[in-house]
């Protein structure tokens, strides 16, 4: 390092030299860079595609329950106790999920750690912020299939196919 900062001071003493590193520190650095892209991709693939599968598991039980919420609704339930009925369904998917996801990423956590730059499996900030973006999009792909219980149009619902 010496050598090439006093070549380049030879050939312009006024140049001024920041950070030098080697080709195989760029190269090292580079590469783990690229690790962490692949595994945010990834990731993200991931929480888009567990989005879409709730919504549509309780898309999917609405539909099957249409004429056990018409009947609540024809007896006078509240339209918010619909909803919270299926909110709360879907919260106990996202609780039962993070009981077995918690511990699993805390254990596949040590194993990515050696192939991710500055990735602390255990990192709490982290574990939070995980668990607080699963939880909005859980509320989000819940949303939808909860409001649309509550709209149905009760004449329709209740006729026996």
């Amino acid at each position: 390092m010496s050598a090439a900062r006093q070549a380049a001071h030879a050939i312009d003493p006024d140049l001024a030299l920041g950070v030098v590193r080697t080709l195989d520190e760029l190269r090292d650095r580079s590469r783990g860079a690229g690790r962490a892209s692949q595994f945010a991709k990834i990731s993200g693939l991931a929480l888009v595609l567990s989005g879409v599968g709730l919504y549509s598991a309780l898309a999917y039980a609405v539909r099957r329950r249409t004429q056990e919420i018409a009947i609540r609704m024809a007896l006078g339930a509240q339209a918010t106790h619909v909803r919270w009925l299926f909110l709360k369904t879907s919260a106990w998917v996202v609780v039962g999920g993070l009981a077995v996801g918690l511990p699993a990423s805390l254990a596949v956590g040590r194993l990515l750690q050696n192939n991710v730059v500055r990735f602390d499996s255990r990192d709490p900030v982290m574990l939070i912020a995980m668990v607080a973006v699963l939880a909005v999009v859980a509320l989000v792909a819940s949303i939808v299939p909860a409001r649309r219980a509550t709209r149905l149009e009760l004449t329709t619902a209740l006729r026996i196919e």
